[in-house]
């Protein structure tokens, strides 16, 4: 009888982890749309400053403009596209990682359960 609470104690477990792999993997689904969104403003952004050519724009930060050169404007739009780009490939490595996390548990709780039935024969 030990034995089949050891099993219930690990599905319950295992119940458990996936429900939490579940939720990170939908919210972190969320964090990478967002980011992706983030990436195609800033490249558009930086793309259209080109296009503009080299003329004094204005930065907003908070409730002020800052006057800089275009070319600053753009490489710090390349720059936050390229950090969006970076987080949504974290977002990828995470759902990779928790993924295999829940399938490891899934092979060991087989496992036990082969060796139950095994050893109950």
């Amino acid at each position: 009888m030990a034995g089949d609470e050891e099993l219930r104690q690990a599905f319950r477990e295992l119940a458990t982890k996936v429900t939490e792999a579940k939720q990170r993997i939908a919210q972190g689904e969320v964090k990478k749309q967002s980011a992706l969104r983030n990436e195609k403003s800033s490249r558009l952004a930086a793309s259209q400053l080109k296009e503009l050519g080299d003329r004094p724009t204005y930065h907003g930060v908070g409730r002020m403009f800052i006057l800089t050169s275009s070319t600053a404007e753009i490489e710090r739009h390349i720059k936050e596209a390229d950090d969006f780009k970076q987080s949504a490939v974290a977002v990828d490595k995470q759902r990779e990682f928790l993924e295999k996390s829940v399938e490891e548990s899934e092979r060991n709780l087989r496992e036990m359960v082969s060796q139950k039935r095994s050893s109950d024969s």
